[in-house]
Order: structure tokens, then sequence, then C-alpha cells
């Protein structure tokens, strides 16, 4: 019950199956922990009612239809102190030293590395956000991932989404990113994004003279007229979505995303007459 729900061992002996005031209680048919009896006060160390998970429930299930009446008893009677047990456990095991609140600590450090959100976690625990931050923080896998991505950027703001539309861009305008710039997964992008510029080249020729059907050969093969036209408009609407990153780097950047999803939907429907497209699509994907 502790690995899975982090619950305080106090609380755990203290909870049956039905509620009352002096503990906790466990709802099967819901499948919630309401881990504060109706007749206690709340306190520092605060016990949040919480969904519990399915491996557990399932185990309480059964437990409940085998007549008990508390979640730890025996032979019908509840526990007052695991003391004992405890200890025979570790020595069983060949553990040398381990606390019962170690349980509690563990939980919450799955559920860290798993990925929970933060606030979730302490909500869920019943513990400070601060506490979650400063004790648990770095056993997630989003910890200093910031911080890495700043430094592989070198210079190129943004998700790695946004960093690969600032290339495309950049290098659709002839303004390139020096080639180490351009770090995994952006640098899969490498040869897409120098199609890309090709399209975009000709779309300009194909702007200043309408009349033209066929494309000047520039040693790669290249699309017909409208393949160039289509791209030379994504790298327009990828400005768009990072003229918003710029504006706002926390906002703006979330609505680049979001504004960056509903491009890229859109130009699939496109694909047939966008040959670059599909390539660099792929690099999109990759790039999250």
């Amino acid at each position: 019950v502790a690995v899975y729900t982090g619950t305080r061992s106090r609380a755990i002996l203290n909870m049956r199956f039905m509620p009352n005031t002096t503990g906790g209680w466990v709802d099967v048919a819901t499948g919630t922990m309401h881990r504060r009896g109706a007749g206690e006060a709340e306190t520092k160390k605060r016990r949040p009612p919480i969904p519990i998970p399915r491996q557990l429930l399932a185990h309480l299930r059964r437990w409940e239809r085998n007549g008990a009446t508390h979640v730890v008893e025996i032979d019908g009677q509840r526990v007052g102190s695991v003391k004992t047990a405890w200890k025979y456990a570790l020595d069983e095991a060949g553990i040398d030293h381990c606390t019962r609140h170690d349980l509690r600590h563990t939980a919450i450090t799955w559920a860290m590395r798993n990925g929970v959100d933060k606030w979730e976690a302490a909500g869920f625990f019943g513990v400070g956000l601060d506490m979650i931050e400063r004790v648990y923080g770095h056993h997630h896998p989003d910890y200093l991932q910031g911080a890495k991505q700043a430094m592989e950027s070198r210079g190129i703001p943004g998700t790695p989404r946004l960093q690969l539309a600032r290339i495309a861009v950049r290098g659709a305008r002839g303004t390139e990113y020096p080639s180490d710039f351009v770090q995994e997964p952006l640098d899969r992008a490498d040869e897409t994004l120098r199609l890309v510029r090709v399209d975009y080249t000709e779309s300009l020729v194909l702007e200043r003279d309408p009349c033209r059907v066929q494309p000047v050969q520039t040693g790669l093969v290249v699309g017909d007229a409208s393949q160039h036209l289509a791209v030379a408009d994504l790298v327009e609407q990828l400005v768009e979505c990072l003229e918003a990153a710029d504006r706002d780097p926390v906002v703006g950047s979330q609505q680049a995303e979001e504004d960056l999803d509903g491009v890229l939907k859109q130009r699939r429907g496109e694909a047939p007459r966008m040959r670059r497209f599909g390539a660099l699509d792929e690099a999109f994907r990759g790039a999250r």
C-alpha cells in the first residue's frame, strides 16, 4: 500500500474498508482512498483523497471480498504495529537498513522517474511543491533538459521543432546557420533543408515571372512550379509561427508550437504536390 500510494505507515494501519471517524477508508467501488477519517483534524502532514492505482485496487477488492474490515489486519483484528514484522521482513530479504517511511520516498521517487507532473505529485502524495522540487526533482526525466537543449542549440532559441523551423527559414532565405549549429535530431534534415532552399529560391523567380512554367535547373532535381510556390508559402507560415515565439519566450513559444502543428497538419493534405514536404515533415516529427 505504501509503495503504490506513498501513504504514511500510521495512516495505513488506521485504514478500513468503510467510512469511520478515527481513520481513513478505501472505497473499492469508486477506486478512491480517503486517507483521513471524518473525525480527524487536518495537520501539516496532509492526507488528501487519491485515486487508487489499478494494481493495488485489485488486491484491495480481493481483501474486502475475503471479509477484511481493515486494510492491514490479522485474524480479523486491526494491526497496531508492524515493527516486529518489518524487522523480520528485512532480515529475510537481507536488507541491512530500511525504514517504513522509505517506502513513501520510494513511491515519490518512482513517480518522478516516470515523468509525473510536479503539481500532481504534490497533490497525490500530500507534500509541498517546494519539497517535490528540492528533494525529488532531480529524479524527473525533464530535470536539466532545458539547460541541455540550450547548450545543444548553441544560440538557436526555442524547442527542437522551433529550432528546426528557424533553420529551415534561414536556410531558405540564404542565411544558413553554420553546419555545427545543426544538432541531432536537426542534422537529419540537412539535405531536406537544402532542397527547401532550392524551392524557395525558384519560387522567387516564379513570382517575378508568372508566365514561366519550368524552373531553371540548379544542379538538383527540382519539382514543378506549384511545388516551389507551396514550399515558399510554408516558409512564410513558419515565419509567422516564429514571430509569436519571439514576442513572448514562454506563452509565445507554446502558441508557436500549436500554430506549427496546424501548419503541418494543413500541409499534409497537400503532400502529393509537395515532394519536399514529406522529408521536411518527417524531420519536424523527429524534432520533438
